[in-house]
């Protein structure tokens, strides 16, 4: 479930955002709103390496990785 933006991010912004990402992927037949299968390389991450983590297509940056790059905008 996608949250609300917050008031500072401007609503078409991040629809033009979200509808170039799914055709860019697209033209590679990978679907926006799926899932795909990583693992992890090291131990530096949020996860053991060689651990298979399971994220959406498009996922924030601290969805995998815990460090204060990013910012919340992106891991909607």
């Amino acid at each position: 479930m996608r949250a609300p933006p917050a008031p500072h991010d401007p609503e078409p912004l991040l629809n033009a955002v979200a509808r170039l990402a799914a055709w860019k992927l697209g033209l590679y037949g990978v679907p926006a709103g799926g899932r795909a299968a990583l693992y992890s390389s090291n131990d530096g991450s949020s996860f053991p390496e060689g651990t298979r983590c399971v994220f959406a297509t498009i996922s924030g940056h601290r969805n995998g990785w815990a460090g204060g790059r990013g910012g919340p905008a992106g891991c909607r």
